[in-house]
């Protein structure tokens, strides 16, 4: 890892740091295929999303890392697909126009 990228020492693992970039990656890949239509009502843009930036939350919907904003009905959303398929690693959904 470069020194840029880093973090300062935290209870964070290194396996926590990797999924979040890959994370943010992908908010990144989203945004150039055009799939976000801009919504987003978090004050990141998809192409702003960092790994820094996201919020880890629990089952619960406790806020364990982060800190910052997040959407109470896409925590409802994804943590309703991960709470009836235990097997799924991910879950993403899309608010473009089409979808709308």
């Amino acid at each position: 890892m470069s020194a840029a990228l880093q973090l300062p020492k935290t209870e964070m693992t290194d396996a926590e740091w990797q999924t979040r970039c890959e994370l943010a990656a992908l908010y990144h890949v989203v945004n150039h295929l055009g799939w976000t239509d801009l919504i987003n009502n978090y004050w990141e843009m998809f192409d702003e999303i960092t790994a820094s930036s996201l919020v880890k939350m629990d089952m619960d919907g406790n806020v364990l890392g982060g800190g910052g904003k997040f959407n109470n009905a896409g925590f409802t959303i994804h943590s309703g697909v991960y709470k009836a398929r235990p097997d799924a690693m991910g879950v993403m959904h899309t608010h473009t126009r089409a979808g709308a």
